[in-house]
């Protein structure tokens, strides 16, 4: 068993404030290795 993998940090920006979304994504980029975009449609 291979315990070495690389834990990836992939927050959401679901929750995010949008009229406030650079400074989410400022707060969280120094620790994040990408964002998980959800796409919905009605």
């Amino acid at each position: 068993m291979n315990m070495n993998k690389e834990i990836k940090i992939a927050p959401s920006i679901l929750g995010a404030d949008y009229g406030n979304l650079n400074e989410y994504l400022k707060k969280y980029e120094s620790f994040s290795d990408w964002f998980h975009v959800d796409v919905m449609d009605g």
